[in-house]
């Protein structure tokens, strides 16, 4: 009997840890998803496929530039740039072009782009987005001369008429982002974020905390192992780089980290195989993990060591099970994790899909009953501009201001996401107190009780460590610098409600509370000296 407990334990732990990351991975990308649907909506009917080619050339080393710039541009993750791919290749681009687009929009754009240059060494940054080009460049060379016949396609003579300007052009942008939208690209996203989940299954709780450090040679073939299966937004990408340079793990890892668990997962990998077959795929991501592994041992020798190295780290535990075995779980603890990864664009971004997938079925279904498509490229029947205020703009400036728009309102949303320096410091006082109740009810003798407390308290933990991380970007936005005293200050912080929520997991709840009476408050006064009042100096 205690073996079959034992074995259902085990198994809901298990599926419970897929559960929980399938969901985080699924609500983390929801926001970049929603990104490269809306772009590939734009190049069909604003840009239109004539366009496309003009934009991203007509493949060689220069495509694969172009690719590559535009890629850095566009807020999107490793799955909302299969939808802008989609529309690429569909347009004639070069296969190398795309392929090299592909490896670089999920890497950097400019939120994280931020967020990275705040919570790494900025030399780290721009090193890794510059030696990204310098792989999108080998690799668009390597699939020009191992598949000649696949590089270059000739222009469609069947390209699609493009809307008329006005309404109907909108109508047309927001017809084809819905219908995209519940076409392919749902069992793509789907095995992309399983990955996140197959992961869980296989690594239980922890299991990474001590892998990985500074002098281990294996780490970028671990990293690897690891990060290629799993899904991870940029934003997310760069929290767990910063995370790596804060506990000294190997700067070769890092990058591999940078570039195969940033910009590749299995949704990716199987979209890749659909479009060019089995062999093709398998030489082309054999040729990247090579090519990155290859390049990652030299950045580890000419990059500067980190300032400190520690013999654990967290920066992983996203990729093993939340739930440690023997746990007694309840439904609540899974929503509960849900609930804490949908921030404030996720909370916007997924009614937003919802809806989107609700018209694009709709699209669908009047697709099969009247032409649609026909009505919408229609040409009018009598010419616009004829009004005085009725002004024809060609689609491609639209389409240019419509990305430029999205760009912008990328940083927009990085303001909203790191506010400024007071509501930080308020959101931190008032997780502060959180945090002492929880940790102080985690020495109830009540077993059950104390348990529930104990995990309220890593919860609360976790919560006030993301807060320290927004302050130092929120600041860091508006003013282009954080003093040493800033970064200090913040770093001491976070290593003390580290310190005390690894007590809580490893050790005696007793220990944790007295490490909490004694050093959490001196740390966070420092640190709101620090940041106090700095968005108005």
């Amino acid at each position: 009997m205690r073996v079959g407990v034992s074995t259902m334990t085990t198994v809901m732990t298990v599926l419970a840890g897929v559960a929980v990351r399938t969901g985080q991975a699924l609500i983390e990308a929801t926001p970049t998803l929603l990104c490269g649907l809306l772009v590939a909506g734009i190049l069909r009917r604003m840009v239109g496929a004539e366009g496309v080619r003009r934009a991203f050339g007509t493949g060689g080393w220069q495509g694969v530039l172009r690719g590559w710039g535009f890629g850095m541009l566009l807020p999107v993750c490793s799955l909302g740039v299969i939808p802008v791919a989609r529309e690429l290749r569909r347009c004639g681009v070069a296969d190398g072009t795309v392929l090299a687009f592909v490896l670089a929009a999920p890497l950097l754009n400019p939120i994280s782009f931020l967020y990275g240059l705040t919570l790494s060494e900025p030399i780290v940054i721009l090193t890794f987005a510059a030696t990204s080009l310098i792989l999108a460049l080998i690799l668009g060379e390597f699939w020009t001369y191992a598949f000649p016949a696949a590089t270059n396609r000739a222009r469609s003579e069947t390209d699609e008429r493009l809307p008329a300007p006005g309404i109907k052009r909108l109508l047309a942008v927001a017809e084809t982002t819905t219908r995209e939208a519940t076409g392919p690209i749902l069992l793509f996203a789907f095995l992309g974020v399983f990955g996140s989940g197959l992961m869980a299954a296989a690594l239980p709780h922890g299991m990474l905390q001590a892998s990985m450090k500074y002098g281990d040679l294996t780490a970028p073939v671990q990293m690897a192992a690891i990060a290629l299966p799993a899904f991870n937004s940029p934003l997310n990408g760069m929290m767990k780089l910063g995370l790596m340079f804060d506990h000294g793990n190997s700067v070769a890892a890092a990058f591999v980290l940078f570039i195969l668990g940033l910009g590749i997962n299995i949704g990716l990998v199987a979209w890749i195989v659909t479009l060019h077959g089995r062999r093709r795929a398998a030489v082309w991501f054999t040729a990247v993990v090579m090519v990155c592994v290859g390049i990652s041992y030299p950045l580890h020798a000419a990059l500067p060591a980190p300032a400190r190295m520690e013999d654990h780290t967290h920066a992983f535990d996203e990729y093993s099970n939340p739930f440690t075995f023997g746990s007694n779980l309840h439904w609540s603890m899974v929503t509960d994790k849900l609930q804490q990864k949908a921030e404030v664009l996720e909370l916007v971004a997924i009614p937003l899909l919802t809806f989107t997938l609700l018209c694009g079925w709709a699209a669908r279904w009047l697709q099969k009953h009247y032409n649609v498509e026909g009505w919408l490229t229609r040409p009018p029947a009598t010419p616009s501009g004829v009004g005085k205020y009725d002004i024809a703009i060609p689609g491609p400036v639209l389409a240019g201001i419509a990305l430029l728009g999205l760009v912008a309102f990328s940083v927009l949303g990085a303001y909203i996401y790191y506010p400024d320096s007071e509501e930080t410091l308020n959101q931190l006082q008032a997780l502060r107190a959180d945090v002492a109740a929880a940790v102080a009810g985690a020495r109830n003798p009540n077993a059950a009780e104390a348990a529930r407390k104990k995990a309220e308290a890593i919860r609360e933990l976790e919560q006030m460590d993301l807060a320290v991380r927004k302050l130092m970007v929120g600041v860091y936005i508006r003013q282009f610098h954080l003093s040493e005293q800033q970064k200090a200050r913040a770093d001491e912080l976070r290593e003390k409600l580290e310190a005390i929520r690894d007590e809580l997991l490893t050790g005696d709840p007793e220990v944790a509370y007295e490490r909490m009476r004694r050093e959490l408050g001196p740390a966070y006064t420092a640190c709101r000296n620090a940041y106090k009042h700095t968005d108005s100096e």
